[in-house]
C-alpha cells in the first residue's frame, strides 16, 4: 500500500507536537506501507515556511522529511486526473479546494491511499480511498471498502 501524505498531516509531522502522527507513520511502514508525498504537498510547505518567521529552519526540517519520505512528481497523467475530478465536483456542487483536488486526483491517478486530517473535504471524491490520523485513538478508514463492512455491520446488529 502506498500512501500519499496531505499537507496537515506532514505538517503535524514536522511539528512534532502530536505524537501519535508519527507513530501511525511508523506503524504503517511497519506492516509493510511506503509514504510518499506529492510535489503539490511539498509546494504548500515550502510556500507557509517561506511565508513564516523561522523560513530557514523549517525549509531544514522539510529538506529532513524529503530526506525520509519521497516526493513524487506531477505528471501529465496525474494533471488529466485532476481535471476530470475537477470538472466532476464543481458539476456536482461539491468542489474541494484548488490544491486538494490536485493531491486528490494524483491520489486517484497514482492508486494512493490518501492520508489526512480532513477527511470531510475529501469524503467527496469517489473512489478515493481515504485514511484519516486527526484522532490520537486511532486512525479512520474511509475506504469503499471499510464504509462497506461498516454499513454491513450496522445492518447485522440492527444499528440504522
Amino acid at each position: 500500500m502506498i500512501l500519499g501524505l496531505d499537507t496537515r498531516v506532514v505538517m503535524a509531522l514536522l511539528s512534532g507536537g502530536e505524537p501519535h502522527y508519527r507513530r501511525r507513520l511508523d506503524e504503517a511502514r511497519a506492516l509493510g506501507a511506503q509514504a510518499c508525498l506529492s510535489s503539490i504537498v511539498l509546494n504548500e510547505l515550502a510556500l507557509a515556511a517561506l511565508k513564516g518567521p523561522r523560513a530557514d529552519q523549517d525549509l531544514m526540517r522539510i529538506d529532513a522529511l524529503v530526506g525520509e519520505i519521497e516526493v513524487e512528481a506531477w505528471t501529465a497523467e496525474d494533471a488529466l486526473a485532476a481535471a476530470r475530478l475537477r470538472m466532476e465536483l464543481e458539476r456536482d456542487g461539491q468542489g474541494i479546494g484548488a490544491f486538494d483536488t490536485l493531491v486528490a486526483g494524483q491520489a486517484l491517478s497514482r492508486g494512493w491511499t490518501l492520508v489526512t486530517t480532513d477527511a470531510w473535504a475529501f469524503l467527496r471524491v469517489k473512489g478515493l480511498a481515504l485514511l484519516d490520523w486527526s484522532d490520537p485513538a486511532g486512525a479512520r478508514d474511509y475506504s469503499e471498502a471499510a464504509l462497506a463492512r461498516r454499513m454491513k455491520a450496522a445492518l447485522v446488529s440492527g444499528d440504522r
